[in-house]
């Protein structure tokens, strides 16, 4: 609902401008490839890692893979969608270096000099995103550390994990500037491992344990008919 009516407004206030968009790939498809690879896959698709330790729980499991291609390819939609509309409404210069492009796009929303001011439906969606995002990243934390120590009871963690998140919120970076940096080493070094390393080394070892599981099983019924 946010994001229809932000919508609307800027079109409706005269603020997007077409020609700000082109020329479409005027550098061909290189700066495309290399945005894709150090920042789209791992930030925020890569991220969708988390959701996978809330399969288990899920009833109808063989509706997972269909809702989770139709969530990608929405999610993938609307983020396309978003980013036309900043650099429709600010232009290259100033989406590339503004902060936060919503915020400096909605900030012109101007209709009837009546209806204006509108920063506070872009912070609320900021805000709104970020609490379920942080909500399943919390969660993926507990059912991770539950599995990993052996705890039984995962309320016993829901205390400790928020310190340990609320502390490292504070002393992981002094400022903006230096969050950013943080994200980037981030992107190119940590998200990676978890996003696709260690996903794949478990998959790799569960098809092992798999196939040599099945041949055990094979020569006990082939002994047995002997």
């Amino acid at each position: 609902m946010l994001g229809f009516f932000g919508s609307l407004s800027f079109f409706l206030s005269g603020l997007v401008k077409m020609e700000q968009v082109s020329p479409i790939l005027e550098f061909g498809w290189n700066p495309v490839v290399e945005a894709v690879y150090t920042n789209t896959i791992m930030f925020p698709f890569g991220e969708m890692v988390a959701f996978t330790f809330l399969l288990p729980y899920i009833n109808n499991r063989k509706k997972v893979l269909k809702t989770g291609v139709a969530g990608i390819l929405i999610s993938g939609v609307l983020i396309t969608y978003s980013t036309f509309i900043n650099l429709a409404v600010l232009g290259v210069d100033v989406m590339t270096t503004a902060q936060f492009p919503l915020l400096s796009a909605i900030q012109g929303v101007e209709i009837m000099d009546f209806i204006e001011h509108l920063d506070v439906l872009a912070v609320l969606a900021l805000i709104i995103g970020a609490f379920f995002k942080i909500a399943v990243f919390y969660y993926a934390a507990i059912v991770a550390m539950s599995d990993l120590f052996k705890v039984e009871n995962k309320e016993r963690l829901i205390i400790p994990t928020a310190i340990v998140i609320l502390y490292t919120s504070i002393i992981i970076a002094d400022n903006f500037p230096a969050h950013l940096d943080e994200g980037k080493f981030a992107l190119t070094s940590i998200f990676p491992l978890f996003a696709v390393g260690f996903p794949v080394l478990y998959f790799l070892i569960a098809f092992i344990k798999d196939k040599i599981n099945k041949n055990k099983i094979g020569r006990t019924s082939e002994n047995k008919s002997v």
